[in-house]
Formats: C-alpha cells, sequence, structure tokens
C-alpha cells in the first residue's frame, strides 16, 4: 500500500494493525492537555466501544489497557508492523502527535517495532525530521534507536539530516544530528545529487546552521553540483533573488559559504544555464544595487581571511569583470583594496606574466613590420614580413576570441581597447590579403592606418606592465570618450 493511500485512508489497514488507526486519526489541539481519539475499528463486531472515546491522559500504555477493557478487543498488537512497513511510532511521528505520546510508544514498543525501516527505507527518525520534530522528540529517539537505525539512508540516497532541513529543523536539532550521525551519512548525496547543504540552502536555513553544517562536510560535498546543475550557492542566491526585499538571513549564509576554506570554489562553478552563483541579479534598479552593496561588503570579510588574496576566486573576479562599467565605477570595485591584491595576485603569476610578455613581443612585431620594413617608394610588404605577420594575426584572432567567449558582450564592447583590437585585425588582414592575392602595393592611407593603430595598441599593451603608463591610458580614454558625447550632442542639435 502507499504511504499516501495509508496517511488518507487509516481503515485500510489490516485488522492486526488497528493501533495505527489511533495515532492515525490523533489530532493535537492547542492548549488542551486532553485527547480526543476517534477509534476507527476495522472489525464489524467491536462492540459498544466504537466510536467517539474521551482519554485523559497520553501515556499509551494506558490508553491501550483502556481499550481493552472498554472494546472488548485485544489490544496486544501494539507492536504490529503495517502494510508499508511502519510501526506505530512511525505513524504517531508522522501525523505529529505529541511528546507524551511518543514517549509513551517509547516506552511501550518493543526494540524491533522502534528500530523497523519501512518499504521507503524511512525509519522513526526520518519521519520525525520529515515533520519538524522538536529537540525532545529527537533526543528521545536517539535513547532508544540502534546506532545503525539512526545512521540508515533511505531508498533515494536521504538521510534523517536532508529531512531535518526539509521543515526547517531548530539548531538544536541540527547539532544534535551532525553529533550522532557518522562522516558518511552527514555526507551522503541523494539520488538527486543534493547533499544536505543543498537542501538547507534551499530551505533557508540560518547562517548558524550553515556553519555548523560546513564544519562536517567534505569538500567535494560542499562542492558538489546536483542533477538540475545547481551548487548549494546558485540556491542561496536563487533564493535571495526571489525575495522582495534584499534578504539580511541568505547574505549572512553566503558570506559563511564563501569565507569558508572549502566554499570558494563554488563561486567559480557555472550552473545549467552558465550563471556564476552571484552572476544571479535580482530585479529592480533598488535591489539591483542593494545586492552589489553587498558584493562590495562580501570583500571585507575575505579580506579578513586572505589578507594577501592569495586564494581570491576566479569566479568571483569573472563576476565582477562581468559588471556593465557603470556599476563597477558606482560601487568602487576596482578601488577596492582586496579586488586590486586579487589582480595583482593573478597577474603576477608566472603563466599570466607569461601572456603579457607574449602580447608585447606580438605587437612589438607587428609595429615593426609596419613602422621599418614596408618599402617606401613602392609600398609593398617583403616576403619575411608576411611571414611574421600571419603567425601574429593567428595570434590576435585566438587571444579576442578567447576574451569574448570569457565575458560578456557587453562587457566585451565596453572596452575601448577592444576595439582597437578589433580594427588592427582587419587592417592586418587586409594588408595580407592585398599582398598574398592582389600582389600589389599598399594604399598610402592604409599603411598609416596600420602604422597608427600598431602604435596605439602597443600602448595599451605596456600600459598592462606600467602603473603610470595605464594611469595615462585610462585619463586619455576618458577624455576621449566626454569629446565623443561632446560631439554627438553636437551633432544632434
Amino acid at each position: 500500500m502507499a504511504r499516501e493511500t495509508f496517511i488518507d485512508n487509516p481503515a485500510e489497514e489490516d485488522k492486526n494493525c488497528s493501533i495505527h488507526n489511533i495515532f492515525t486519526l490523533l489530532r493535537n489541539e492547542e492548549e488542551v492537555e486532553e485527547l480526543d481519539v476517534v477509534l476507527a475499528s476495522t472489525d464489524s463486531t467491536a462492540g459498544a466501544g466504537a466510536g467517539d472515546i474521551h482519554v485523559d491522559h497520553a501515556d499509551v500504555a494506558y490508553l491501550l489497557q483502556w481499550l481493552n477493557d472498554n472494546t472488548g478487543e485485544s489490544w496486544d498488537d501494539i507492536n504490529a508492523i503495517n502494510n508499508i512497513g511502519g510501526s506505530a511510532l512511525h505513524t504517531a511521528l508522522l501525523k505529529e502527535a505529541s511528546l507524551e505520546v511518543i514517549y509513551g510508544l517509547l516506552g511501550n514498543l518493543d526494540e524491533k517495532a522502534i528500530n523497523s525501516i519501512d518499504e521507503d527505507g524511512w525509519t522513526a527518525l526520518h519521519t520525525a525530521c520529515l515533520r519538524g520534530a522538536s529537540w525532545e522528540v529527537i533526543n528521545g529517539l536517539f535513547g532508544k534507536l540502534d546506532e545503525k537505525v539512526i545512521n540508515s539512508i533511505d531508498d533515494d540516497g536521504s538521510s534523517a539530516l536532508h529531512f531535518a532541513f526539509i521543515n526547517g529543523a531548530s539548531l538544536e536539532v541540527i547539532n544534535g544530528l551532525l553529533v550522532k550521525l557518522n562522516e558518511k551519512v552527514i555526507n551522503a548525496i541523494n539520488d538527486e545529487g543534493r547533499t544536505a547543504l543543498h537542501t538547507a540552502c534551499q530551505n533557508g536555513a540560518s547562517s548558524d546552521v550553515i556553519n555548523g553544517l560546513l564544519g562536517k562536510l567534505n569538500e567535494e560535498v560542499i562542492n558538489a553540483i546536483d542533477k538540475d546543475g545547481f551548487t548549494a550557492l546558485h540556491n542561496v542566491c536563487n533564493n535571495e533573488a526571489l525575495h522582495c526585499v534584499c534578504n539580511e538571513a541568505s547574505w549572512e549564509v553566503i558570506n559563511a559559504i564563501v569565507t569558508h576554506n572549502k566554499g570558494k570554489k563554488l563561486l567559480s562553478i557555472k550552473n545549467r544555464y552558465g550563471k556564476l552563483p552571484l552572476n544571479i541579479f535580482p530585479d529592480g534598479k533598488e535591489r539591483r544595487n542593494e545586492h552589489l552593496k553587498r558584493l562590495l561588503e562580501l570583500h571585507n570579510l575575505m579580506e579578513e581571511k586572505d589578507p594577501t588574496a592569495s586564494s581570491y576566486p576566479n569566479g568571483l573576479l569573472q563576476s565582477i569583470l562581468n559588471l556593465p562599467s557603470e556599476d563597477r565605477e558606482e560601487f568602487e570595485f576596482m578601488n577596492h583594496s582586496y579586488f586590486r591584491k586579487a589582480i595583482n595576485a593573478k597577474i603576477i603569476q608566472p603563466f599570466s606574466l607569461s601572456i603579457l610578455f607574449l602580447d608585447v613581443a606580438v605587437q612589438g612585431l607587428v609595429m615593426a613590420v609596419f613602422s621599418f620594413t614596408i618599402n617606401g617608394a613602392v609600398k609593398e610588404l617583403p616576403t619575411t614580413s608576411m611571414a611574421g605577420l600571419i603567425p601574429c594575426l593567428l595570434m590576435l584572432l585566438f587571444r579576442e576570441i578567447v576574451q569574448y567567449l570569457s565575458a560578456t558582450t557587453k562587457f566585451y564592447f565596453g572596452d575601448a581597447a577592444n576595439f582597437v583590437d578589433l580594427i588592427q585585425i582587419v587592417l592586418v588582414g587586409t594588408v595580407l590579403l592585398i599582398s598574398f592575392i592582389g600582389k600589389g602595393s599598399i594604399d598610402e592611407g592604409l599603411l598609416v592606418a596600420c602604422i597608427g593603430v600598431a602604435w596605439t595598441r602597443l600602448i595599451f599593451v605596456i600600459s598592462n606592465l606600467h602603473y603610470s603608463l595605464a594611469l595615462f591610458v585610462a585619463a586619455l580614454l576618458q577624455v576621449s570618450s566626454s569629446c565623443y558625447i561632446e560631439f554627438t550632442i553636437l551633432a544632434m542639435m
């Protein structure tokens, strides 16, 4: 019998499991000590006791004795297992019976019934956690359940810890589970690829709960991606983006995960839609600005634990660089000390330096070809110069393709240096085509354009290695941009 059928239709249970009917039909009323119990007997000869029964005490042993005395039925089947493999304890927990009833069952059921596991692999602990049971109930179960049952994982691969987060278990319950469950169970990943951290983040667990959980999980589990292509950090960021106002609690959890030494990789993992966690923005200008403000504050927390920015996540760097220039400037990301340290740390790495120097060498060669090797009289490109330009062109094309694919379109075309790169690629390609196919002289205007762009781009490239030159280039771009806007306005008047 399916679990839903059993819950909705208790009368369909086996006759020898009538005890389940009592707890299935049990209800608690606030601020009322006595319980109203309706007995739905499966035996037509139940006698005068069938119907509404009023009981003054919640003690199960008393209730069973009362039923023996007043219904003519034998209720010695308290330890019976129902059709889906659960005991009366499962049913009572599923129907959220009172603490007195649960403790009464724990005192009267035999060891086999208490430790029974149903056909879905659920133990009494799974059921209690799913229903958001109190610490008193969970602690009572710990005192009666076998260690093997406590650490049982259901048929879907979920532990009691997964279930606890579904109903927002208290910090006391979570800490209790983290103490009692073994390392394998705490780090369990279910059939959907979800960890306890996924479930906790999806259901709005507090930062205190998340911190306790992070201290027990291994790095692989913390960075796990579920079958939907989401990490636990994506779940938090999705929740934050969906709230009507900036959610302080969500950002506390984000801070807890990102500043944890095993959680920084999460910032560099893309979801199924190609989005990094901190690229998920809420709608509306005001909420977006609040999101960016929190993102900047996150840098302060990260700097406290990593003053040299040696472990600054690549994903976070990409998220910042992908922001529209107006956002970066308004919130002054580029001026934040931790972000600058991160940029410097990335640049001085051997691989990064080798790329920068290679770029300088390639551009120096392009500049030298156009400035010094072309015959001024006939304006033709020598064969050796052509041989040098071909690999330079391929290198420039490869560089731009990689740069375009690693950034948003808006960011790529928002950088003036990229326009210079694209213009140079077009000019170099044109000169090579004329030299190979046309076998003619290069137009003087084209040659001047090639030389001017080659020198301009060389300045841009060298500015990546020299701070003073970088400031000069940035100021020059700002002046040029202002002049362009002014001329555009005048032209429209």
